[in-house]
């Protein structure tokens, strides 16, 4: 049986084609054969859990991430890439580029644990669109579906801001 996840951590899994399952009206959502997705979620159903089928959900992995694991208040993000043209189509130089402090959270750790055993809870979760702080993370490579992606490890410390 999979856990139970939040609305938005379920639909990015169905966006990425499992079937969804509603606990609080136990109504199943799967994309069709031809790719169409099924829009008629409502209030109640968004509010509660959803169950993911076939996989164990979590909040805090992105679908293609639950081989990638970090321990305490870390977390692996995913880089917004820097524009390499201006609008206008002109190519600029990597130097004159300026870089963007923003990404996605891929996966996240479970929170640090206190000297008394109590764990602290995240406040951020995979899925989280944010800001961090100029010389946070250490930068890694690591194979997600079959291809290297470049993904930075940083403390939740280092994160500034949710962008909503």
């Amino acid at each position: 049986m999979s856990n139970q996840v939040s609305f938005a951590t379920a639909f990015r899994y169905y966006e990425a084609g499992h079937s969804i399952e509603s606990v609080e009206s136990g109504r199943t959502f799967e994309i069709e054969a031809d790719g169409k997705m099924d829009n008629a979620f409502d209030g109640p159903e968004i509010r509660g859990k959803w169950i993911v089928e076939g996989i164990e959900a979590t909040d805090t992995h992105l679908p293609g991430y639950e081989h990638l694991k970090v321990t305490g208040a870390r977390v692996l993000i995913k880089q917004v890439p820097v524009e390499d043209t201006t609008a206008s189509g002109i190519v600029l130089m990597p130097s004159a580029t300026e870089p963007k402090f923003e990404g996605t959270i891929v996966v996240a750790g479970p929170g640090n644990r206190l000297e008394t055993g109590v764990q602290m809870p995240m406040e951020v979760k995979a899925g989280d669109k944010i800001i961090y702080s100029r010389m946070a993370g250490v930068p890694i490579e690591v194979e997600v579906g079959g291809e290297e992606v470049q993904l930075l490890v940083m403390n939740e410390r280092d994160i500034i801001a949710v962008i909503e």
